[in-house]
């Protein structure tokens, strides 16, 4: 960052903690038990992105520096904890809230308004028409893009974005073994369905934000039942 502060510049930091092995961290080098180190390196984290805007800071370019805090999927199954008093359903390589929905911090003191919270569903393949957006660069010609772009929504400009999305998870790429759903809207309610390997739908275990199979037939979405990856539209 020091080096191009003048500059156009991105950086992809993908730290791996808190991924195991579970590990103490330099400032708590004593730590002995799994859970103790898993919340050492949560602490640890929050030390390294804290240089980072601190860095930001220091240079001077912080309020015209867009940064994302996210994650690519849920907490494993081993490290349990609640959320305002209740156990989230679900986590890494789950088709339940736990699995699919992650934390998606945006900060950038100069572009995007503070102190807003949004229900908007947004994922990984959003992030490249975002940056092009923003950076106001036209993206290749003739290449299909499964992302769209939610420029207008951290600059304020709007308020709401697709009403729903759905996510896939094939244990074996390519086989049959196992294949999982997952279908989620921006209601107060979440859907959520499983597709083994015979066809057909079965409901998952129910929670709070979660409604019936009919609603999620209602919903105009159209899933597969079948395994094969070679069926999945994109």
């Amino acid at each position: 960052m020091k080096q191009h502060r003048n500059e156009p510049m991105m950086l992809y930091f993908p730290m791996a903690l808190t991924h195991g092995p579970l590990v103490p961290t330099p400032e708590e080098p004593k730590i002995t038990t799994g859970k103790d180190k898993f919340k050492a390196m949560v602490r640890y984290t929050d030390k390294l992105v804290g240089r980072l805007v601190n860095t930001l800071d220091e240079l001077k370019i912080r309020d015209h520096t867009l940064v994302i805090f996210t994650t690519d999927n849920g907490t494993s199954g081993g490290m349990r904890g609640t959320v305002n008093g209740r156990r989230p359903s679900g986590g890494k390589g789950s088709k339940f809230e736990g699995g699919v929905c992650q934390p998606f911090i945006v900060n950038c003191p100069g572009l995007v308004p503070g102190d807003r919270k949004t229900d908007a569903l947004t994922d990984f393949s959003d992030l490249l028409p975002t940056f092009a957006e923003l950076g106001q660069a036209k993206l290749p010609k003739g290449v299909m893009l499964d992302g769209k772009s939610f420029a207008p929504l951290l600059l304020g400009r709007q308020t709401t974005r697709r009403a729903t999305g759905s996510w896939r998870l094939a244990t074996a790429p390519g086989g049959s073994t196992k294949t999982a759903c997952a279908a989620r809207t921006t209601s107060p309610t979440a859907s959520f369905a499983t597709s083994a390997t015979k066809p057909g739908w079965s409901t998952s275990q129910k929670s709070p934000r979660c409604t019936t199979l009919k609603s999620i037939r209602s919903s105009k979405i159209i899933y597969s039942t079948a395994t094969s990856l070679s069926t999945w539209p994109r």
